[in-house]
């Protein structure tokens, strides 16, 4: 499978099915989705089931702690070039491979990302919800789902004593070198849904 344009999805999950049915199908879309590894970290029997045609989905691995954890213990399944990190309640445009590639391509760049639609501000960035968060390749400005990295530069989430660990990540791999560009639109949508206890796996 392994290729310059093909995405591997390290998709974390906690008590949110139905939302990671949703994200799965915006992946299914994608040209060439490649590789969707699924990772549940939450309470019950790791059973997910989701219909998918020709992605390679790995379902059902068991994780451990929270999104980052649950990512670090996987990643090494990956057999894309690049890295994409989905949440359970996060949803992608059709074209957003497709785009984010041709920016790595034609920027010669080692770290892609884009503008995103955000449910939610933080102790950083306070705004209206689902309002888009003009990203930028730093703490409080990025989040775990709107950027993709090539694999070869990813070592795992470095901790963070706050757990902002997405931009500890890019702003760590951009202090080693790493060239970054953002990819034009607003691709991904994150929404923070609260877990659904009826969609806990049983």
């Amino acid at each position: 499978m392994a290729g310059s344009d093909v995405i591997s999805y390290i998709v974390s999950v906690y008590d949110r099915l139905r939302s990671l049915s949703a994200c799965v199908a915006s992946l299914e879309v994608q040209d060439d989705c490649g590789q969707v590894i699924i990772c549940y970290n939450g309470p019950g029997d790791p059973w997910i089931h989701i219909p998918h045609g020709g992605t390679k989905v790995l379902t059902g691995v068991r994780g451990a702690g929270g999104c980052y954890e649950s990512a670090n213990m996987v990643w090494t399944l990956a057999e894309g070039d690049w890295l994409c990190f989905p949440s359970d309640d996060s949803l992608y445009v059709a074209d957003f491979a497709k785009i984010m590639i041709e920016t790595a391509v034609r920027e010669q760049a080692d770290l892609v990302y884009c503008d995103m639609v955000y449910k939610c501000g933080s102790e950083v960035n306070e705004w209206k919800p689902y309002s888009i968060l003009e990203s930028e390749p730093r703490m409080g400005k990025i989040d775990k789902t709107n950027f993709i990295i090539r694999r070869e530069l990813f070592k795992g989430f470095p901790p963070h004593p706050r757990n902002w660990r997405d931009g500890a990540l890019i702003e760590q791999v951009i202090r080693d070198g790493a060239k970054p560009a953002k990819a034009p639109g607003v691709l991904v949508l994150h929404q923070y849904l609260v877990p659904d206890p009826s969609d806990v796996c049983l």
